[in-house]
């Protein structure tokens, strides 16, 4: 009798062991299948939004002979919020809003002409524009779920809501109880407000090398042209 009642306990444990391991494993297939929900937003995913910035170069043109820039100090700051649609595997169409601040620094030479032919000790012309652009991408090679190697061309148009030119100068004695005077002019009526261009851009995963040409002339009333092509490093603020 005794060894009927702990055989009996022993079914009784081991069944109840099993039942509560039958359990589990059931609660967490559950789980599992409940919470495991897939999304169509991300990087690689069929829609992705994000924010951006660039930094980069305006270049010059040693052909334009009454107008040259300082190369290194030309700069080009952007930053904007990039929207992507994925329509095949590896075709995206996408739209950017942006603001880009442009400052074009204009080298001093006997023979300049824009604005004037004085020469001074540093001359700037400023661009603060607000601008859209539309895009299609082609993309390469998917890593994961991140965007991977991709092409980006499209076309971009925007609006110069603040210009300014700037001229410095150091004088080795006070003048005017100076010795730098900075000279800022607004309103300038040679400045064209709208303007528009083509771009490409090679991406890896955040990181994008993008370059753009100019279609129209930033200038007017003037034989004067400014270089038309830029460069940009552009980090994409995401994960």
């Amino acid at each position: 009798m005794k060894t009927f009642k702990i055989i009996f306990f022993l079914i009784i444990l081991i069944a109840y062991q099993y039942k509560a391991y039958s359990q589990k494993v059931l609660l967490n297939e559950n789980t599992h299948s409940l919470y495991d929900q897939k999304s169509d937003f991300g990087p690689g995913q069929k829609k992705f939004s994000h924010l951006y910035f660039g930094y980069g170069l305006m270049f010059d043109n040693p052909n334009f002979q009454n107008i040259r820039l300082e190369a290194w100090r030309s700069t080009s700051i952007t930053t904007g919020w990039r929207t992507q649609r994925k329509l095949l595997n590896f075709y995206t169409l996408g739209t950017d809003l942006y603001y880009n601040f442009n400052d074009f620094a204009i080298k001093q030479f006997e023979g300049k002409t824009f604005p004037d032919i004085a020469l001074h000790q540093k001359e700037l012309l400023s661009f603060h524009n607000i601008g859209a652009e539309i895009y299609q991408r082609i993309t390469f090679f998917q890593i994961g779920k991140l965007m991977g190697i991709f092409l980006d061309f499209g076309a971009y148009a925007n609006y110069s809501f603040v210009t300014k030119y700037i001229e410095k100068d150091r004088y080795t004695d006070y003048t005017n109880n100076a010795k730098i005077r900075v000279i800022t002019y607004r309103g300038l009526n040679y400045i064209e407000d709208y303007h528009y261009g083509v771009h490409v851009r090679l991406g890896i995963n955040k990181w994008v090398i993008a370059s753009g040409y100019r279609l129209s002339p930033l200038l007017k009333n003037t034989d004067v042209y400014l270089p038309p092509i830029w460069f940009e490093l552009q980090l994409g603020l995401h994960k």
